[in-house]
């Protein structure tokens, strides 16, 4: 290229919108017969190479009519061509150029050397090697018809004059951009689809929930009303409350179906109550009770069968225990269903302790211990678990219905309590139901900090 005739590329990005330089601009006219100094052409001339080093965009010219071409530097590195090497001209460039781009290329050419408009496309070059790179290429068509001798230019030639920028690194960063994007866009979607299947699952898992609550609301009813008169004449019978009944089987045959009508009635309400408390319908009647007679009577409930297997039945129970606010049939119930348990699951000659005091964060622990057959440590998670059963003893006929410790749980929980179990196979297992301090009524202890 003549060295009077520089061609800057001053954000040629920016013509390409990527918004990193200002614009491009030609700068001609600089003639070879300058005072001496500093040569501000040869400063220029290496301004303008390392520019275009540091930014990928190399500059040239095409001659027409002879279609000669003229490189810097940076264009030659672009194409893969050694310095030096005749820069194919304005009618072979084409043949550089990736077979699929170079038509539109060659069209753009001639366009602009018409004077048709300027060129700007995107294309491939095709280096010697045989690697490729991704260029974006502006031009314009230049005639200096009036052009002198010391131009250096041909006076009525045409010249394209244009710049190349290297996008190859560019273009794979956006890329891997847009593939990075497109995975967000897809996990997006995916987490969005799965949050919605969730949310169908959970109120579809409410529907249930309500239609069961419903259907229990309506079957307590209809279990409760014929047991209710299942077990009120067969106590009749079994009492002899109208006189003899004659041989003494009809007697015991009634005992046996009340106590079977018991508990069934028994298990139906405890699948109630865990039913009620799973949809939030179970309602507290609170009251202040006196806790010590509600445990002595659960006791009491329990004694004839602990005494029929053995069981000696230790009660420790502190005469001044404070009153609490609670619903007294669900405390009731949480005693019985644990004191029931401790005799199902403790065998003959074993013992079983009841004890309260009060906790060390102003509450009152209740605690059933028993010497039973105790619980394997795997198996206390299920054991608190609705409808599950731990497995059953080789000394024990009836396992029970897996009920009884999920409802307790519940229900000290519902009072805002919380419930303990620790049990070693072969040992025992101790139950601990702790009352919240906000539920002891105080006013009617005189030293309650010392009960015992």
């Amino acid at each position: 290229m003549d060295p009077l005739t520089l061609i800057t590329v001053i954000g040629a990005f920016a013509a390409l919108g990527l918004g990193l330089f200002g614009g491009v601009a030609v700068i001609r006219g600089m003639t070879a017969g300058r005072d001496a100094g500093p040569d501000p052409v040869h400063q220029r001339l290496r301004v303008m190479a390392e520019t275009q080093k540091l930014s990928n965009i190399g500059s040239g010219q095409f001659h027409l009519p002879s279609g000669r071409a003229e490189w810097s530097k940076e264009m030659y590195k672009i194409a893969g061509l050694e310095p030096g090497v005749a820069a194919p001209g304005f009618w072979a460039f084409p043949d550089i150029v990736h077979a699929d781009d170079a038509d539109e290329v060659r069209r753009q050419l001639h366009l602009c050397a018409g004077g048709g408009g300027s060129f700007d496309a995107e294309f491939r070059l095709v280096c010697p090697d045989g690697s490729e790179k991704l260029v974006h290429g502006i031009a314009r068509r230049e005639e200096d018809a009036a052009a002198g001798v010391d131009s250096g230019v041909t006076p009525g030639e045409i010249r394209i004059t244009g710049a190349f920028v290297d996008i190859t690194g560019y273009r794979l960063d956006t890329k891997g951009i847009a593939q990075n994007l497109a995975q967000a866009e897809a996990a997006r979607k995916e987490a969005d689809a799965a949050r919605k299947e969730a949310e169908a699952a959970r109120d579809e898992a409410k529907d249930a929930s309500r239609a069961k609550s419903d259907f229990l609301a309506v079957m307590s009813h209809e279990l409760r009303t014929p047991l209710n008169s299942i077990l009120g004449f067969s106590e009749i019978i079994k009492d002899q409350m109208f006189g003899p009944v004659g041989s003494k089987r009809y007697a015991d045959y009634a005992a046996d179906i009340w106590e079977g009508g018991d508990h069934l009635l028994g298990v139906i309400n405890e699948i109630l109550d865990l039913s009620k408390i799973e949809a939030g319908q179970l309602e507290l009647y609170e009251e202040p009770i006196d806790l010590l007679s509600v445990m002595q009577d659960a006791t009491t409930l329990v004694q004839e069968r602990a005494a029929i297997k053995g069981i000696l039945l230790k009660i420790s129970l502190p005469q001044d225990l404070p009153l609490v606010t609670a619903d007294r049939r669900l405390v009731r119930q949480m005693l019985i269903n644990l004191l029931a348990n401790a005799v199902r699951h403790t065998l003959k000659d074993g013992w079983i302790a009841v004890t309260a005091e009060r906790s060390e964060k102003g509450g009152i622990a209740v605690a059933v211990a028993d010497s039973g057959v105790g619980i394997a440590a795997e198996d206390l998670p299920n054991v608190i678990k609705p409808f599950h059963t731990r497995k059953k003893p080789f000394s024990e006929k009836s396992p029970g219905t897996g009920l009884g410790l999920p409802l307790v749980k519940s229900l000290i929980e519902l009072h805002g309590g919380e419930f303990h179990i620790e049990s070693t196979p072969d040992v025992g297992t101790t139950v601990v139901l702790s009352f919240p301090a906000g539920r002891v009524i105080d006013d009617n202890v005189t030293d309650i900090s010392e009960a015992s």
